[in-house]
């Protein structure tokens, strides 16, 4: 059951099937949904309504031609609004690799409605020193709340996000470039 999720401002191919609790499976670089062939029946049998996107720009979904397009914040909400297109208020994430990235991500954004992460690959970067990383973050909130007229300090998103020890580490990160 192929279908074309509209989330986000863009569009993502989906295999969705079954019904129940959503596990929503995330693939890696330079992968697609395809990936997950031989797990979806096994989850459908186990009582599990299951997503399988291509990510943005993979396979048959949108690719928006701005790089910017495919950071970490913005990758996790396609994530949230597949499981609104879907009906579900919480979720559970198997990913992989690059997904295991934004699975990591989602769930330090969403926790409300991340269930659970099972993430193959990559280990947890929550909580950690993680330089740049936790730049990226802090350089990517901030962008977007000067682009919305807002005033917040760099690195606050690290520390929502991250914890102090992200914080500190971005407030670090940002000391050496200048």
């Amino acid at each position: 059951n192929i279908r074309m999720i509209e989330t986000n401002g863009i569009r993502l191919k989906a295999i969705v099937e079954g019904s129940g609790p959503l596990v929503l499976l995330l693939h890696g670089f330079p992968q697609s949904g395809y990936l997950w062939r031989n797990q979806i029946d096994d989850l459908v049998a186990a009582g599990y309504q299951v997503a399988v996107p291509d990510q943005r720009g993979y396979g048959g979904s949108d690719k928006p031609a701005d790089p910017q397009a495919y950071d970490t914040v913005t990758l996790s909400a396609d994530a949230v609004g597949i499981a609104d297109a879907l009906g579900h208020e919480t979720l559970t994430l198997v990913t992989h690799d690059w997904g295991a990235i934004v699975g990591w991500y989602m769930a330090s954004l969403y926790p409300q409605r991340v269930n659970a992460v099972f993430a193959l690959s990559v280990p947890p970067t929550v909580g950690t020193p993680v330089g740049a990383l936790t730049r990226q973050a802090a350089i990517i909130a901030e962008t977007r709340m000067q682009e919305a007229g807002q005033g917040a300090p760099p690195c606050d998103y690290a520390l929502a996000v991250l914890g102090s020890a992200g914080r500190g580490e971005c407030l670090l990160a940002m000391d050496q470039d200048n």
